[in-house]
């Protein structure tokens, strides 16, 4: 990943330059990405063992990253699509 790291760092400084402006809506945005967080790790645990490392699992994470650039850094490119009902198809399909 580290040809993202560019683009990762360039959205933590913009979440730095626009987290004093609206504080609700960070914290909206926080829960929204913490509550996709809880359902990766769920369906890691559901896994068979060793099934957590398969690329197929590492990619939810990393969309994970790319879900909580789009929300905190409104105008930086994420690498694909991303919203939370991507993020719950590729849950569903590690499990399925």
């Amino acid at each position: 990943r580290l040809p993202d790291l560019l683009r990762y760092l360039r959205g933590i400084a913009r979440r730095l330059e626009k987290a004093p402006e609206n504080v609700a809506a960070d914290l909206d945005r926080m829960r929204r990405v913490q509550a996709m967080a809880a359902e990766y790790a769920g369906t890691l645990a559901a896994l068979p063992p060793g099934r957590e490392s398969d690329d197929d699992a590492r990619a939810v994470r990393w969309m994970l990253e790319e879900f909580r650039l789009s929300l905190f850094a409104q105008g930086i490119a994420t690498a694909y699509p991303i919203s939370e009902q991507r993020i719950y198809r590729a849950l569903d399909a590690l499990t399925g």
